[in-house]
């Protein structure tokens, strides 16, 4: 499964910062529709990998959507950002 992370930034924060700290976690972002992705096989997995995301979207006081499919036959335009600052 894919759940995917939509993210609707507040214009008080830094969005390099933001970044920064979700690639620290390991989250890739992505190049397209959405911003960030967690791919798990089991619920169990998903709950271990949304609870290291969901203090960060909170720090920065983010709304953000979180969608869910399942694998997809064709890949997805993964984007590995090195961020400096």
């Amino acid at each position: 499964m894919r759940t995917y992370i939509d993210v609707i930034f507040n214009p008080d924060m830094n969005p390099a910062e933001f970044a920064t700290e979700m690639t620290g976690i390991n989250m890739q972002m992505l190049f397209g529709p959405h911003d960030f992705v967690i791919v798990w096989d089991s619920y169990d997995e998903f709950q271990l990998q949304f609870k290291r995301v969901l203090p960060i979207l909170k720090k920065f006081k983010l709304n953000f959507r979180l969608v869910t499919y399942e694998d997809s036959k064709e890949d997805l335009p993964f984007m590995n950002v090195a961020l400096s600052g």
